[in-house]
């Protein structure tokens, strides 16, 4: 909306300015340039906004990169039905907005070419550094999970609870995949995993843990490639086993 109203105020200004230019002296002439520069400066400004829209800030390219392949894959699965998903994220802050929007708005994204799926929010009601710690309550991650009934999908991007093999979800017949984002590189999705509770997991590389280095940059595959790995049924016991030689006990 601001965008047209600057728009209209410059080409109102330029009109002006060309119905006084047979009147003589400045005032015309000048109306022209001040609306030909402020209607340029405005075309500019609405092209940049265009193409950078969306595009999360480098911290937070990690995350979108996280959500770009998660969405990928259940996409994969869910083709073809039509329904909720639910997202467990993180209780929004000031500190973690950035963060929580790139995670949802990517998954979003990436879901929107199937008309029938509904991407749905369900933020954890606990302080963000008990996600950061490994340390999901399962009756709150149940809650969680409970504000998208009959959804066709589960998608956790804040880990899973210590007793993740105790939810009810598991206990359904015909249970919807549940897929899983651990930031902190713990292991209690182990056996869930491996049973096929749990569809997918995405966890950081410790390798590029370990390296730092400058902010994320190039396509969501090349940074998921250097940053994450996306662990299976059949990956799991490798995987946690380099978890544990690092000294990521499951918490």
């Amino acid at each position: 909306m601001t965008y047209f109203l600057w728009l209209g105020l410059f080409l109102v200004l330029g009109a002006v300015g060309f119905s006084l230019r047979r009147r003589g002296g400045l005032v015309g002439p000048g109306l022209m340039a001040v609306g030909a520069v402020g209607l340029g400066a405005t075309l500019t400004w609405r092209v940049y906004a265009f193409f950078h829209a969306g595009r999360p800030p480098p911290a937070d390219r990690l995350h979108a990169a996280v959500a770009y392949f998660m969405g990928y894959e259940v996409m994969g699965e869910l083709r073809g039905l039509s329904g909720p998903i639910c997202v467990v994220l993180a209780e929004e802050t000031s500190a973690n907005r950035d963060t929580l929007d790139a995670l949802f708005n990517t998954f979003a994204r990436v879901l929107a070419p199937l008309p029938g799926i509904q991407p749905k929010e369900a933020p954890l009601r606990v302080k963000p550094a008990l996600v950061r710690a490994g340390q999901v309550p399962r009756a709150e991650f149940e809650r969680a999970l409970a504000e998208v009934p009959n959804a066709l999908a589960y998608v956790s991007f804040v880990g899973v609870p210590l007793e993740c093999d105790q939810l009810a979800l598991f206990g359904r017949t015909n249970a919807a995949p549940l897929y899983v984002f651990d930031p902190t590189g713990g292991q209690t999705w182990r056996a869930a995993l491996k049973a096929g509770k749990i569809r997918r997991v995405i966890v950081p590389r410790l390798d590029a843990e370990a390296n730092g280095g400058p902010p994320p940059a190039g396509p969501p595959d090349e940074i998921f490639r250097q940053h994450y790995l996306m662990v299976t049924p059949e990956t799991a016991d490798r995987v946690a086993a380099q978890l544990e030689r690092a000294g990521r006990r499951p918490r």
